[in-house]
């Protein structure tokens, strides 16, 4: 008995969620095609946008910037993802870049 609760509230939890999803989404669920940047990479001198390409024609993009004077936030690719690194920067980080 206890156990056929527990998967039922999983199997609720699950619905509950993709209908989230959906609402954001507005009904369509985006498949991840690819991840590129104009930088090439994990470049912590040179400011780039990292872009997130769907399959719908639709794309997300995040660029490189400053938080503060010293650290900086830097999006790059990694198996069609975007990942994201904070750096403390040797000298100043001046829009999105360390120099």
């Amino acid at each position: 008995m206890k156990k056929e609760v527990v998967i039922v509230v999983g199997l609720i939890a699950i619905g509950i969620l993709a209908v989230i999803i959906l609402d954001i989404t507005g009904g369509v669920i985006n498949i991840t095609i690819g991840c590129v940047e104009d930088d090439g990479g994990k470049d912590f001198f040179t400011k780039g946008t990292t872009k997130l390409l769907f399959q719908k024609g639709t794309s997300s993009n995040l660029t490189d910037r400053c938080l503060g004077g010293v650290e900086l936030k830097e999006f790059y690719c990694e198996d069609n993802h975007i990942k994201v690194e904070k750096k403390m920067c040797e000298g100043r980080c001046v829009n999105g870049a360390c120099i």
